[in-house]
């Protein structure tokens, strides 16, 4: 049976290889056997967005973030994306749109579509549907995992809710 800590270092690593598998970031090795991470929208000239020490020293650059674990490097690619090209740099302000959402409200619309927003990993209304994907659940309501040890993952659903032109009336 995997542990919480196999599990937290087998997310983290996968959700490094999600973060290196978009085309924007790479790892870079140098001959101190350290660990770098950085991103090519952003080239400074090689100098890395983090630096993983491999024992033989910190990277000298104080605009560099010294971490303690490679997986660590996904804080720092993280921090970045959303400093960087995240919404906020990318963000325009719309007369008639909200800053911000209340919580409340975004959990009534999750509930009213019949989803426990507990067991919610993402959410997105697209032109022509809703799509949720949600943990599965086994029959003690626990989340399933799917896979035994360390390499066992929370098995997930996908769900798409077609949007129609049907007023609710018509839909019974």
């Amino acid at each position: 049976m995997a542990t919480t800590a196999d599990i937290t270092v087998h997310v983290q690593t996968d959700a490094l290889l999600s973060v290196l598998l978009t085309g924007r970031y790479r790892l870079i090795g140098d001959e101190n056997c350290g660990v770098g991470i950085e991103c090519l929208d952003c080239f400074d000239g090689g100098r890395p967005l983090g630096y993983y020490d491999s024992g033989l020293g910190p990277y000298s650059d104080p605009q560099v973030v010294n971490v303690d674990t490679i997986p660590a490097l996904l804080a720092v690619a993280t921090d970045h994306e959303t400093t960087a090209h995240g919404p906020e740099g990318d963000s325009v302000d719309i007369p008639g749109v909200p800053d911000s959402i209340p919580r409340g409200r975004v959990i009534e619309l999750v509930q009213s579509l019949g989803l426990d927003p507990r067991e919610l990993v993402s959410f997105e209304i697209k032109g022509r549907s809703i799509e949720a994907v949600v943990y599965a659940l086994n029959e003690q309501g626990g989340r399933y995992f799917e896979g035994d040890g360390p390499r066992a993952e929370i098995a997930k659903h996908r769900i798409s809710i077609p949007i129609t032109d049907a007023s609710p009336s018509e839909e019974s």
